[in-house]
């Protein structure tokens, strides 16, 4: 079982990209084996030969012949968005601290930098006016110097702030702005999810009227009709191999006009690093058109309608890619149908 256990790390099925005879017998094989292990520990000992039999018991068992064994898989969780930032206080206005005259007073004379501070008075000032039988009034004054200026009216109306000056009023409007922009920036990393990525066919292609390299299919996606979609296959695929070609499709991209003739999606193709490989991805043969691939650990909602500003769709795709064995993964999340992942017969590839 750990050789079984190694091989299975970087592969999905044990030979090939879809089921095989070879995965049915070793199933049969080791089912009263593994069924034995301890639930608390079969993801420790064999990760890659639980996650197998896992997938196994659910594609190949439909009908639940075999007892089912219960395997426990780590949960994926988002890291948390970035709380936003609390603006700062407002400065206590010289109104607000008339009732507390003599403890301002004591908090604010040692402090001694700022425009609009009192000039801070010495220690031999400090203690002549302790002394004296007018203290409360000294404090009193010295609190209305050490607080913000307020000129009084001649003719006795209530006294009126000074006017800010304009450079600060525009560096405290950039503070305001600079904090939520870097928490938003933190909370929406795109992630595939964000894609509505689905499962179609191919049931008329046409060679674009306008360019050599394009075709223009009309793609099956369960939806009331047909949903055009240009590709820039030619050069890599037959028409004869396009038609009736199952695919896989992002349908949530803002229409786009390619060469005068609309497109509304987009058919992910794997390519070798030199782009002179090109082929659709496949997903299984049994899985319905309009069937949503899903991926572990992202299940949110997808975009209505991709922004296209924003480049969702560009920051994604560098994650996108075929490994060894076949399976068109985003990070390690298989692309996955209700039948099995979807494969590639380019290995190592990026998915565009």
């Amino acid at each position: 079982m750990i050789q079984v256990d190694k091989r299975l790390q970087t592969k999905v099925f044990l030979a090939g990209l879809s089921v095989s005879l070879a995965d049915l017998v070793m199933f049969a094989t080791l089912y009263r084996a593994l069924a034995n292990i301890p639930s608390a520990q079969r993801r420790d000992r064999y990760p890659n030969l639980f996650r197998w039999f896992d997938f196994m018991q659910h594609t190949i068992d439909p009908a639940g012949h075999y007892r089912r064994i219960d395997i426990r898989k780590p949960r994926f969780q988002r890291a948390p968005a970035a709380p936003p930032a609390t603006p700062k206080p407002e400065k206590t206005k010289a109104s607000d601290s008339k009732a507390s005259t003599s403890s301002a007073t004591a908090q604010k004379l040692p402090a001694s930098t700022g425009p609009t501070q009192a000039p801070v008075k010495t220690k031999a000032d400090s203690t002549a006016a302790a002394q004296t039988s007018e203290t409360s009034s000294t404090a009193a004054g010295a609190a209305a110097e050490a607080a913000p200026a307020v000129h009084a009216e001649p003719n006795g109306a209530a006294a009126t702030p000074p006017k800010q000056d304009a450079s600060s009023k525009k560096e405290k409007k950039k503070e305001g702005k600079a904090a939520p922009a870097a928490s938003k920036k933190a909370g929406d990393e795109p992630t595939v999810d964000m894609l509505d990525i689905r499962v179609g066919r191919i049931i008329k292609v046409e060679q674009h009227p306008n360019a050599d390299s394009l075709y223009v299919e009309e793609i099956d996606l369960g939806e009331d009709k047909p949903r055009q979609v240009v590709s820039g296959l030619v050069k890599f695929v037959p028409a004869d191999q396009m038609q009736n070609r199952r695919v896989v499709v992002v349908t949530n991209l803002k229409p786009a006009k390619m060469r005068d003739v609309m497109s509304y999606g987009m058919v992910l193709c794997a390519s070798n690093d030199a782009h002179d490989e090109v082929e659709p991805i496949l997903p299984p043969e049994d899985v319905p058109v309009g069937e949503k691939i899903m991926f572990e650990g992202y299940g949110a909602e997808p975009e209505a309608q991709l922004n296209p500003k924003k480049k969702i769709f560009e920051k994604i795709s560098p994650d996108l890619r075929t490994y060894a064995d076949g399976v068109a993964q985003y990070k390690s999340a298989p692309f996955m149908t209700s039948k099995g992942p979807v494969v590639s017969k380019l290995t190592n590839a990026a998915i565009k």
